[in-house]
């Protein structure tokens, strides 16, 4: 897999299913290289040693980006606004001049 294949994997990338008889598991992600330069879904089937390392890797990856992941979708959710973390601005209105001093303090 490539890096960029990695950081683009979706939340959902895990797939398992029975052939033959086997249980067999893979990650699905967007294909860097794609016929067409489309978009491509694809699945990198493991072995079994890997798709134990694979599901602990990214239960871990879900786990520590989960508040990003949530942050995103408020982000998503109100294109024209970034709220700011313990600001109302409801209930204060600031003066232009104060608002680096609102940023700073939040970081």
């Amino acid at each position: 897999m490539r890096i960029g294949e990695l950081l683009t994997l979706p939340v959902n990338c895990e797939i398992e299913e029975v052939r033959n008889g086997r249980s067999r598991y893979g990650i699905r992600y967007y294909s860097e290289k794609s016929r067409g330069g489309e978009l491509a879904l694809a699945v990198r089937w493991l072995t079994d040693i890997g798709a134990e390392l694979a599901r602990k890797a990214l239960a871990e990856i879900l786990t520590i980006t989960a508040p990003f992941r949530q942050r995103t979708l408020l982000l998503e959710e109100h294109p024209t606004r970034v709220p700011i973390p313990g600001f109302n601005w409801v209930d204060q209105m600031p003066h232009e001049e104060s608002i680096p001093q609102i940023l700073l303090s939040t970081a």
